[in-house]
């Protein structure tokens, strides 16, 4: 696929090329002189099911969704036992979530980014019925009695707005419904892992109903020494009053905790296979925790002194507040929805996320949001929806790093930050799809924000010897020589999105789109005025084929795209008069195209096969930077120094968290045994070629190519109340490295996240 794209008229005319087979063979399969939508509603008994998604802030089958959009129903979260979001990444191909000291960095096709604190917005806007998660781990204790979970690829600017420049997570919540029902699941595995899932659904009346959920999580760690462990609670209670079919409000309060020690990094081999230059060797085990005597040893064999500072003392206590209401009210010629919300939460870790230097954080965060919307009646030739939204969000955070630093009697220097950070945000959308012909529509839309962020805070160094971490101090400005980072960013930008989507038969459809979003400029941890970066702004083209055949039982979906990046904003650690910090800057431009191929088959009534795979080219083509510091050995870049300056080239290199392959397959038999119920066996396996963990760029941090392997039995009793269910995840005990950190604290060798080991065990579910 090396050329298929070399300018923006070459790539869509390729894609075009690879897109026509797909259409044509719909036109010889099936002729039609109306080829209208599938009701969504409804689905064909004799093949594959319709699935209804909101990705454009109305019901609509996902075959007729002309945005990228991967979608995980409620059975397969059950069957997969999705639980958290790192478990997603298994089921989308070009998505990544990954786990760093109690955040959430998430990325789509190598677009994303590495949050530890504040300082920077995810790229990826999570939001759980509409509402926004301006903190992507807010989102981390909400993977339970979901509905679905609908993952868009690409920006979402219009519709979705602030920080959604790569794409959109939608957690859609099982809603309360006029009956009584419920669930309760309870799980038991390896690591003494321990899990309860549960929720209840009453009708109050004839215009009021409740549903109440709750998951509680209990795991030893995956590490050796007890990190990487889930301790979690969580609850959601909704409340609907309906008084009349056209209006309806829906209560939404929840609660969720988590606690243990949290994650923890581990000693990353070198990927090209050569060794390192410590006569100690790495630890044979990949998942040796931080504090396991073979990290320790190789730690010390090269950097004396620091593996005194990592201690299984690491913790984390985040708890998380959501507060909503949906009033919704239909008339002849539209719906309103108003939403207003509030998410308020408080994240305290000590965390060894870059092992040999423990960060702790302590950070409170409260936002306020309000959103209405004026959408057209369903079934009307014009669809149209148009709307206000406005959010306020004040964080503040206080956050330490023990950073190793040369001199007698082991001495260091604690980069101390404590900022405090205000975000307003104000927008108007709209987005009309009008219906030229019964085969034709038309797309546009477009959205006007106006953000402005302000900080109030310092960046310090702290010398030791200092005979505690972190360091508690209770003035608002210590210390004395604190630099100050006061700031304030005012960020505008327009939106749009366009596109015509046509109908070749009455299941398959083609389309083409180009959309935009962007990600507001913010300030990292340097003195004012040299602690800011600018917005990122993304131009997606898009085109793509949607297909049912054989009377509905084979589905095939295929997209190609190409993304135009400007201003990518970038993240690092990187050595700074202040100290070694991590630092965001914006490289200059980005692209990124390639092709996704989904295919879905019923091949009897019993079974079931599905593949998809992701092609993706990622490079950067300017990624130039310049800081006043030390040269940085660890990044495989070409650099100069000059008065004090130090620029950095890493143009010509590829993404982080970008492979060039990546995919999955599955498959499902379902096997009736008559009056003794039904069996169901699945089984799956999950591919990617080799990729940049860090924008180091080094053999340290490419990491191999890998396949994963999953598979769960299932027997469900006469009647289907009682399933229970076997499972094994990753059968090779394949190590997996998702994140990491290269610094100069550590030499010659990088700290790495990684994924979870093997993993099995049992789970019962009752149905009521």
């Amino acid at each position: 696929m090396n050329g298929i794209i070399s300018r923006k008229g070459t790539s869509l005319g390729a894609i075009a090329v690879v897109l026509v087979a797909a259409p044509v063979a719909a036109l010889a399969q099936e002729k039609t002189s109306s080829a209208q939508p599938a009701p969504a509603t409804t689905a064909d008994k004799s093949g594959l099911e319709d699935i209804v998604v909101t990705a454009s802030r109305r019901a609509e089958d996902v075959q007729k969704e002309s945005r990228a959009i991967a979608v995980v129903g409620a059975q397969e979260l059950t069957r997969q036992g999705v639980t958290d979001p790192t478990a997603v990444q298994k089921l989308v191909p070009g998505l990544t979530v990954v786990r760093n000291g109690g955040q959430l960095q998430v990325s789509v096709r190598g677009v994303g980014d590495r949050t530890i604190n504040s300082a920077t917005d995810p790229a990826i806007a999570i939001s759980l019925d509409g509402v926004y998660y301006p903190r992507s781990f807010q989102a981390s204790a909400s993977f339970f009695d979901l509905e679905r979970v609908e993952v868009l690829k690409g920006p979402q600017g219009t519709l979705y707005g602030r920080n959604s420049s790569a794409g959109a997570i939608n957690l859609i919540v099982a809603k309360p419904r006029f009956e009584t029902s419920g669930f309760g699941e309870f799980e038991y595995g390896n690591y003494n892992e321990k899990r309860g899932t549960a929720a209840i659904n009453v009708a109050l009346g004839s215009t009021a109903a409740l549903r109440v959920s709750g998951q509680v999580v209990d795991r030893d760690g995956y590490l050796t020494d007890g990190y990487n462990d889930d301790k979690e609670q969580a609850v959601r209670a909704q409340l609907l009053i309906a008084p009349t079919p056209d209006t309806s409000l829906l209560l939404t309060g929840s609660y969720s905790h988590l606690g243990g020690h949290g994650d923890a990094s581990v000693v990353g081999p070198r990927f090209d296979g050569t060794a390192t230059i410590s006569p100690v060797p790495n630890p044979t085990n990949p998942y040796a925790g931080p504090t396991d005597a073979a990290t320790l040893a190789r730690i010390a064999a090269t950097n004396p002194g620091t593996q005194n500072r990592i201690l299984r003392n690491g913790y984390q206590d985040i708890s998380v507040y959501t507060f909503a209401a949906e009033f919704v009210h239909h008339m002849d010629w539209g719906t309103i929805t108003v939403l207003p919300s509030y998410v308020g939460s408080k994240i305290q870790t000590l965390q060894y996320a870059a092992l040999v230097v423990p960060s702790y954080l302590n950070s409170k965060s409260n936002s306020l949001a309000l959103e209405a919307r004026l959408s057209s009646p369903a079934g009307n030739s014009i669809q149209w929806v148009i709307g206000a939204y406005g959010s306020l969000e004040d964080v503040n955070d206080e956050s330490q790093s023990q950073v190793g630093f040369p001199g007698p009697g082991g001495s260091f220097v604690t980069a101390a930050i404590s900022p405090q950070r205000n975000d307003r945000t104000v927008a108007g959308f709209g987005e009309v799809t009008a219906s030229v012909t019964s085969n034709l529509r038309l797309i546009a839309g477009g959205r006007y924000t106006w953000e402005k962020k302000t900080i109030v805070g310092y960046t310090a160094q702290v010398f030791g010897p200092i005979p505690q971490f972190p360091l508690f101090r209770t003035d608002t400005r210590f210390p004395a020589s604190g630099l100050v980072t006061d700031g304030e960013l005012t960020s505008r930008a327009f939106n749009y999105r366009a596109g015509v989507e046509y109908d070749v038969a009455t299941r398959s459809m083609v389309y083409a789109t180009v959309s935009s979003g962007f990600k507001a400029g913010g300030f990292y941890a340097n003195a004012a005025p040299n602690n800011t970066y600018r917005p990122e702004k993304l131009t997606a083209y898009q085109a793509g084929s949607k297909n049912r055949f054989f009377d509905n039982r084979l589905q095939i979906n295929v997209e190609g795209f190409y993304w135009d990046y400007k201003d990518k904003q970038e993240t690092f650690v990187g050595t700074l008069p202040v100290g070694t910090v991590l630092q965001t800057r914006n490289a200059g431009k980005v692209s990124l195209y390639g092709a996704d191929l989904s295919v879905v088959g019923q091949i009897t009534h019993n079974d079931m096969l599905s593949g998809e795979v992701e092609y993706l080219h990622s490079k950067y083509d300017t990624y130039i930077y310049s800081y006043v510091g030390a040269v940085d050995p660890t990044i495989n870049c070409p650099k100069t120094s000059a008065a004090g300056t130090v620029t950095v080239n890493c143009s010509g290199k590829s993404l982080v968290r970008a492979p060039q392959w990546s995919g999955r397959v599955s498959y499902v038999h379902n096997q009736p045994l008559g009056n003794a119920g039904d069996l169901s066996f699945s089984a799956s396996m999950t591919f990617s070629s080799s990729y940049n963990i860090t924008n180091n760029f080094t053999a340290l941090t490419h990491a191999n190519p890998y396949q994963l392997y999953d598979a769960a039995l299932t027997w469900t009793a006469p009647g289907k109340r009682v399933a229970v269910t076997a499972f094994i995840k990753n059968i090779g005990n394949t190590p997996v490295y998702t994140g990491g950190t290269q610094s100069t604290s550590f030499t010659d060798g990088a700290a790495l996240q990684i994924a979870a080991p093997r993993t099995f065990g049992g789970r019962i579910r009752y149905t009521f």
